[in-house]
């Protein structure tokens, strides 16, 4: 079994949810802009979302917002123009401030308090809007105001080509051998390797929900607006790649054991965009999985990654980093570089990092960038862009009916995306069985990026493939331990290493007894001592990851101790928060 290398503890020292201090200089918001007509075409022409500063307190009386601590006379003046203001999203202030806690207290950087997002409805088209907005961002109350965007599905799709075979699974690369495929049968030998036990939610614009090859009993829930017909075909190709059931024919998805849920958005609901993210996170739990299958169009610029705009960047900030519901996101398809510095450090991760997996697109067997992808520092893993065998539209196979439909031409970064999300799956349902918890989001994220193989774009950063053999390997092996030359009966068997939540330390035990295992940091302190009285055999001894005064340790390196009958055994763990 391959053991956990070098390269990924040094990584796993980096993730910024261990022990920082708190950041209350600056929070980085984006774009703020001078908005003009122009600027707004690609934009709804009539929906603003607008956030007030962190700290203030405003309530919605009537068509106005009230603040006992700050003067809100001129923010209302503009409000008066408006013909709907509401919250952007309805709730309880203080547990979405909570929520801020969490995530700040795990990513070291201050965070948004969602309560303070409004929407407002202007009339007089998009020269009205622009002359609001640059009202709004003016006002010190104001952090941040920008359009409701339009986006659409990040898709590149086939013609269609009716052409009969039952099962598709033989044609289905990505799922096999790495370097072209992820290697999923890793996954799928390992227990909850299928996503066992973990729910997922594809958010975009329609389904073919009732398609052959989708499990009934696992779709746990529908949500959002009304689905929109034009984009079925879209929607089931993604929800054919990542829960595909194992039925002898179509085709398989990689979390085929995952439950499986939707939530759609329509152009007519603008601004409900973040709403419906919020939506989807909240019927996840902690480790689930969320996909962002759509991209947007700012002006000056092509097809861009969701949470470009502030509120939408916002709402997945907190998912990851305060509710801990790992968040997939196309890269989309705008052939752009992320790392320009047009963008203004937007997707800068040493700027703004929403915690979401960024995907990128690549050639199947070449693992070059797709023509299309955008590319960039910020994406941290790429699959297939193009050729991709799945559910929907019709050009594979077509049966008579949309339930019977198939492809082999699916692709762009919607086609990427959903390979990530599996991926994901699988290895949240083998946390899930082993350790009884899954990987936090920022951990999940770094497993991936750092047991993939290297993309082979000379000029283009995409991200690695994840190689799920690599990555379960990681996951379940232990740092090897290294006995002291004293220790002729008692000797280390293994230790779950990285780990999140709780480890177990199994040991061979010469003789009954009572054992004591030690913890410390690498400099050498003692941050737990547990003692228990065992049985000679093979025995464990859980260590739940928090030190002697019942404090969660940060993520790192952690040297251990047992001591039994005056024998020693030591080895190392690492940490994941």
């Amino acid at each position: 079994m391959r053991r956990l290398n070098l390269g990924l503890i040094s990584i796993i020292l980096l993730i910024p949810s261990f022990a920082l201090s708190l950041d209350t200089a600056t929070r980085h918001v984006g774009p703020v802009m001078n908005w003009t007509e122009t600027d707004l075409g690609t934009f709804d022409a009539e929906w603003i979302h607008f956030k007030c500063v962190e700290g203030s307190n405003p309530e919605l009386v009537g068509a106005m917002l009230q603040d006992g601590s700050h003067d809100m006379s001129a923010l209302n003046g503009v409000l008066a123009v408006a013909t709907d203001l509401r919250r952007t999203f309805p709730g309880d202030r203080q547990e979405f401030r909570g929520k801020k806690a969490r995530g700040e207290r795990k990513a070291g950087v201050t965070g948004p308090d969602l309560s303070l997002w409004y929407d407002m409805r202007v009339a007089g088209g998009r020269a009205s809007l622009a002359r609001t907005l640059n009202e709004l961002n003016a006002m010190d109350i104001i952090e941040i105001a920008h359009p409701a965007p339009i986006c659409e599905p990040a898709a590149i799709r086939g013609d269609i080509l009716p052409m009969p075979t039952p099962d598709f699974t033989g044609q289905q690369n990505y799922l096999y051998a790495t370097p072209v495929g992820l290697d999923a049968p890793s996954a799928w030998a390992t227990p909850g390797g299928r996503g066992d036990n973990m729910k997922f939610i594809d958010v975009e614009l329609g389904w073919v929900l009732d398609h052959e090859d989708f499990d009934a009993s696992k779709h746990f829930y529908q949500g959002g607006a009304a689905m929109d017909p034009a984009y079925y075909d879209h929607g089931t190709a993604v929800m054919g790649e990542v829960v595909g059931m194992v039925n002898g024919f179509g085709v398989d998805g990689f979390a085929s054991n995952a439950q499986w849920g939707v939530v759609a958005i329509t152009v007519g609901e603008w601004p409900n965009v973040p709403h419906y993210f919020q939506e989807a996170i909240d019927n996840l739990d902690a480790g689930d999985v969320w996909l962002i299958e759509l991209q947007m169009y700012p002006s000056g610029f092509s097809a861009t990654p969701m949470e470009w705009l502030q509120v939408n960047y916002d709402v997945i900030w907190t998912g990851c980093w305060a509710d801990g519901v790992v968040c997939i996101e196309a890269g989309a398809n705008g052939t752009q570089n992320l790392d320009d510095p047009a963008w203004g450090g937007v997707f800068d991760r040493n700027i703004r990092d929403s915690g979401a997996i960024m995907v990128g697109a690549g050639t199947p067997t070449g693992r070059v960038a797709e023509w299309f992808t955008n590319w960039g520092s910020r994406m941290d893993v790429h699959a297939w862009g193009s050729s991709i065998v799945t559910t929907g539209y019709g050009d594979l196979y077509n049966g008579g009916s949309l339930q019977t439909e198939y492809t082999g031409t699916f692709g762009g970064t919607s086609g990427a995306s959903p390979m990530v999300t599996g991926s994901a799956l699988c290895l949240q349902g083998i946390a899930k069985s082993y350790y009884t918890t899954p990987l936090t989001p920022n951990a999940l994220r770094t497993l991936l990026n750092s047991t993939g193989i290297d993309h082979l774009d000379p000029s283009k950063e995409i991200g690695p493939r994840p190689d799920l053999g690599a990555a379960v390997a990681s996951l379940l092996s232990g740092t090897p331990a290294q006995d002291l030359p004293s220790a002729e009966g008692l000797r280390i068997i293994s230790a779950r290493s990285p780990f999140s939540g709780t480890t177990e330390i199994r040991f061979q035990q010469p003789r009954s007894g009572e054992v004591r295992l030690s913890v410390y940091d690498t400099q050498g302190r003692r941050l737990r001592e547990i003692r228990s009285s065992v049985a000679s055999g093979v025995r464990g001894v859980e260590w739940d990851g928090n030190d002697s005064s019942g404090r969660e340790l940060s993520s790192g390196v952690y040297l251990y101790l047992i001591e039994s009958g005056g024998e020693v055994a030591t080895g190392r763990v690492v940490k994941l928060r």
